[in-house]
């Protein structure tokens, strides 16, 4: 149980590119000198900086933000903080797929259960070939997407190649949530827990699929807050509260430098190892509840350098039905490390999203490690993953992403920026792969292929079957 004195409503996200497209200047031209005035108090009573209300006197709601320079203060009409909450808690409306893209083009990376996609038949792998019979070829991902979205109940015409075919999938735009939580089971009782959001429902869904977990009685677990762009404050608070029995999780400092600490009582604890994966969308709560996870050594983390936010928000309504959505406070981790601008360091820096995964298997001592890969994706220790990467034939060879497979062989590779080469090696010792003798290339999103041919004479860890289009490796060898 978490305990702690006001604010208990507070957010911390880093959903900045959204909110400023919802927090268009229309709307902030489009209010009373009364809304100006109350938002001028809140912002000299509660901000962080300590903006006194004369600093602000004379000016409109838009210049007063300018003047804070802050990107986590912003200004919603009704409307638009409805839209808002409904990100945070991963509601939209769309057809339910994430993309990704290749040298081929944008294609199916996921396809949400149950969606309007997955009813008109998209799978994973299709490569999106137009959307209401526009072409899309030369479009980035976010463009693409912007073509997808539109009103609830309208229809829309995804057009797809599929292994040289295309094919013309009509479906219906619905509201659809996003998955909070996401549960697998690996091999050898690794548990897997993606939280996509910290929506204010998280701790409640986090604590019973924690709870399934303690019953199969798993011996490692994996939690994975890549891209997760925060939330709620009390949610983390109350995450955390599945792993410490008791003590400090939070220290928040306000305008006043005066620190408010938050503690833990009568919480649990999670007795098995666990190991977290971040990146550098890894925002926020996110970083708050991983923060408190080190901390207390509850947890390795495992990925890249976090986003960095470590301020936080009250949202304030005002009488005339708009909101103010204020940087209140600054938060420390337990042990009292900045977060704000520097984010949270992992434990073991690994780059790649398939090759972080492994990493935090091979370091659960998941044994054997297998991963397979066909035109529909990849498969580790029989779990369907996603990565924006793919197995790639170039001049008759079979090509690899380079961090996947030292992850999985347990190699580190390094980039020779004098040859121009991946230096790849293991307890057998160093291997070259250069790109203009052909044992390896780079993609245009600069990923490092390695050449399986010359990878196989490097190691003896490994074995490699390449039937019927699917390409299978396995660990043979520690």
């Amino acid at each position: 149980m978490v305990g702690r004195g006001s604010f208990r409503k507070k957010m911390i996200t880093a959903m900045t590119a959204v909110i400023v497209t919802l927090a268009a200047p229309t709307s902030v031209f489009a209010v009373t000198n009364k809304t100006v005035q109350e938002v001028r108090d809140k912002l000299s009573t509660y901000h962080l900086s300590g903006v006194t209300a004369d600093k602000l006197a004379n000016l409109s709601i838009k210049e007063m933000l300018e003047k804070l320079n802050d990107p986590y203060t912003n200004f919603f009409t009704a409307d638009e903080m409805k839209k808002f909450l409904s990100l945070v808690d991963n509601t939209y409306v769309g057809i339910g797929v994430r993309l990704n893209v290749d040298t081929k083009g944008v294609f199916i990376q996921h396809v949400f259960s149950s969606s309007p996609a997955e009813k008109a038949g998209v799978l994973t792998g299709d490569y999106i070939y137009a959307v209401n019979e526009e072409p899309i070829s030369g479009l980035s991902t976010e463009e693409v997407s912007k073509r997808m979205l539109g009103k609830e109940n309208t229809t829309m015409l995804l057009t797809v190649e599929r292994n040289g075919k295309k094919l013309d999938l009509p479906m219906t735009r619905k509201q659809l949530q996003v998955p909070i939580i996401t549960t697998k089971q690996f091999s050898n009782g690794v548990g897997y827990l993606a939280l996509s959001t910290f929506a204010s429902d998280a701790d409640e869904q986090f604590a019973k699929a924690l709870e399934t977990f303690r019953k199969e009685d798993t011996n490692a677990l994996i939690l994975d807050f890549r891209n997760n762009g925060g939330g709620y404050v009390q949610v983390a608070e109350n995450i955390a509260s599945n792993f410490i029995r008791e003590g400090v999780v939070l220290h928040t400092i306000d305008r006043n430098n005066q620190d408010e600490v938050t503690s833990i009582k009568d919480g649990k604890t999670f007795d098995k190892p666990v190991f977290i994966l971040v990146n550098g969308e890894s925002a926020s709560a996110t970083e708050l509840l991983t923060g408190i996870l080190q901390d207390y050594g509850k947890a390795r983390v495992i990925g890249q350098q976090s986003f960095g936010k470590g301020v936080m928000q009250k949202t304030f309504a005002l009488s005339e039905g708009n909101y103010i959505k204020i940087t209140t406070n600054e938060y420390l981790t337990p042990k009292l490390h900045k977060v704000n601008k520097v984010g949270i360091t992992p434990d073991d820096k690994v780059y790649g999203d398939l090759a972080q995964l492994i990493f935090a298997l091979r370091s659960a001592d998941s044994k054997p490690l297998k991963l397979e890969w066909n035109s529909k994706g990849y498969v580790l220790n029989g779990i369907e993953v996603d990565d924006g990467t793919k197995i790639e034939r170039k001049d008759n060879q079979v090509y690899v992403p380079a961090r996947t497979i030292a992850a999985l062989i347990g190699a580190t590779i390094t980039w020779n920026e004098k040859r121009g080469a991946v230096e790849l090696t293991t307890d057998q010792g160093t291997t070259t792969f250069q790109e203009a003798p052909g044992s390896m290339f780079m993609s245009e999103k600069g990923i490092a292929y390695l050449d399986i041919a010359k990878l196989m004479q490097a190691t003896n860890r490994l074995t490699f079957k390449d039937t019927n289009n699917q390409v299978t490796f396995e660990v043979v060898k520690e």
